[in-house]
């Protein structure tokens, strides 16, 4: 199973973006609603958006909430303040992070008329994520390794983590994940994701390489080639993943570790931000060249050892066991051009990014406050391969472990 793991593990990146999957293959109900933006938050109309996924809406004017009615007869409710929504001329508006969230998967009813769109179920309590504090002055950050992807029992997560969730004034990811809803990044993202008009994969791609590549979709995802022809060659890799390898994991990428912690930071109205550009970061993730995207594509053909690298990776997560996630880090990164992509710039390069701005906030925040940062647990893991815990110790910072 060697030399996949680099593949599978360079969606630390991709997942936020890969909305675009649901355009290319056929498009949501969500993605027929009408957005506007405000101060760089995009929203969307409430009442449309649960029509279009079969759903309807009833405002409770007494308790200032909106039930929303599910076509399997079950109900939940929004309390739209704690969505970050608001009413403009009797229409409702909420972000589209949020409604992306509550109707992208199923919803059921909520006990007791909780303003919540659905209990946390009980979980193992067990993901620390190496979370680990870091102070300067009276500002401090507490900087947690998630996983981009997620299983329901995997929350809550440990009580260290939610209580330093529970302590945050700002919460901080990779990305400014509300960006993501922003047409214009989406527009973006697509560009560096498809071919040039008039290209196809068999223009770019050798042709034994192209063999094997529609070989395995036949054999293993049952998806054709036209579908993905347009796409460069790491998109359509990632793709397959997305929609392949990962549900065969039991792994929910909508539903991520991320998302969790996001829609926490919502329910707070607790600010966002990203340690990078966004668009910086789409060029890292598919600005990739030719070579590297093709010598990718030839060590993706068999995915039996994909999924079974990707369920080595997922239950390592889940067990909290860093020494295996460490180990398989060290086995599984290819050798060659793409490996060394995906070491010096995937990881490296941006665990200096995610440290030195990690120093900034907490250099240049003159108000006390205390931020929970978010970032792929492969940029925490140290000996030589994520290394943002090194750069914030060389840079003079103490870096203390809260985890057992």
């Amino acid at each position: 199973m060697k030399k996949f793991i680099a593949l599978l593990l360079v969606l630390t990146i991709l997942l936020p973006t890969l909305v675009f999957a649901d355009v290319a293959i056929g498009e949501r109900p969500i993605d027929r609603v009408p957005r506007i933006t405000i101060d760089g938050t995009v929203y969307v109309p409430l009442r449309i958006t649960a029509e279009a996924h079969g759903a309807y809406v009833v405002w409770d004017a007494k308790n200032a909430v909106v039930i929303v009615h599910c076509a399997d007869d079950s109900e939940f409710i929004i309390d739209i303040n704690v969505t970050g929504g608001f009413n403009q001329d009797g229409t409702i508006y909420v972000p589209y992070i949020f409604a992306n969230e509550t109707f992208s998967r199923p919803v059921g009813p909520v006990a007791d008329g909780a303003a919540t769109q659905e209990a946390v179920p009980a979980g193992n309590a067990n993901i620390h994520g190496l979370i680990s504090r870091v102070y300067y002055g009276e500002n401090v950050a507490y900087i947690f390794g998630s996983m981009h992807a997620s299983r329901a029992h995997w929350f809550p997560l440990a009580d260290v983590v939610e209580d330093a969730m529970s302590r945050a004034d700002v919460f901080v990811f990779e990305i400014d994940l509300t960006a993501m809803a922003d047409p214009d990044v989406s527009a973006y993202s697509q560009k560096l994701m498809f071919l040039p008009d008039g290209t196809v994969l068999s223009d770019v791609v050798p042709e034994d390489v192209l063999a094997q590549f529609e070989q395995t979709l036949a054999t293993y995802g049952g998806m054709q080639l036209a579908l993905l022809e347009t796409m460069t060659p790491y998109a359509a890799m990632s793709l397959i993943q997305m929609m392949f390898v990962m549900p065969l994991v039991d792994l929910d990428v909508e539903t991520s570790v991320d998302s969790y912690v996001q829609m926490h930071a919502m329910s707070v109205g607790a600010p966002i931000l990203g340690l990078n550009d966004v668009l910086y970061e789409l060029r890292l993730a598919f600005d990739i060249p030719m070579d590297i995207q093709i010598e990718g594509m030839r060590y993706f053909m068999d995915l039996d050892s994909a999924v079974a690298s990707m369920l080595l990776l997922a239950q390592a997560y889940e067990d909290q066991d860093i020494d295996a996630l460490r180990a398989m880090f060290h086995e599984d990164i290819q050798e060659g051009e793409y490996g060394n992509y995906f070491l010096d710039i995937i990881l490296h390069h941006r665990d200096r990014i995610f440290a030195e701005e990690i120093a900034r906030l907490l250099q240049e925040t003159e108000e006390p406050t205390t931020f929970f940062v978010t970032v792929g647990i492969g940029h925490l893991l140290g000996d030589g391969i994520g290394l943002v815990f090194y750069f914030l110790e060389e840079m003079g910072f103490d870096v203390v472990g809260l985890y057992e």
